[in-house]
């Protein structure tokens, strides 16, 4: 793990990070993209058994955002929580998670960490950019869930 100032962990830069997002949104975008292909069938099969659109057909439209949502989160907290600490992108960006003192971080927090980052989002993004002013480079999403993203 590379060493900042007295010895703590050197934060994740925002452009690894930022680069390490992109990576993972390609794999949930891939994953997603399957569950909808799946979803996708069972509507089609719907449509040649009733003849139309009906409520079953929505149930699955509506089913499949949720399974979007579930795949995204199950991703990001299993990755952030895991041993390695950190989802694919993170990995391939020289990043971990821990928690501020250092540790890694179970299940629940890699849960919070990711409802803080929809947070983000309906701050129009700025829950994402104060990464670039902050003295640990910490996100909105980090401060929610008491995390720190720093280089292996």
């Amino acid at each position: 793990m590379e060493q900042g100032i007295e010895g703590a962990a050197k934060p994740g830069g925002f452009g690894r990070r930022l680069v390490a997002f992109l990576i993972d949104g390609v794999l949930v975008f891939i994953i997603n993209v399957l569950v909808m292909i799946v979803v996708l069938l069972f509507i089609r099969r719907s449509f040649q058994e009733s003849g139309g659109f009906d409520g079953a057909a929505l149930l699955v439209i509506i089913t499949s955002y949720l399974c979007g949502i579930l795949v995204a989160w199950l991703y990001f907290a299993i990755g952030d929580a895991s041993a390695r600490q950190g989802t694919f992108g993170k990995r391939m960006m020289g990043l971990k998670v821990t928690g501020v003192n250092g540790g890694k971080i179970g299940f629940g927090r890699a849960s919070l960490r990711y409802v803080g980052r929809l947070l983000g989002v309906l701050t129009m993004l700025i829950g994402f950019l104060i990464a670039l002013v902050t003295p640990r480079r910490r996100a909105l999403h980090d401060y929610v869930a008491g995390t720190v993203v720093v280089r292996v």
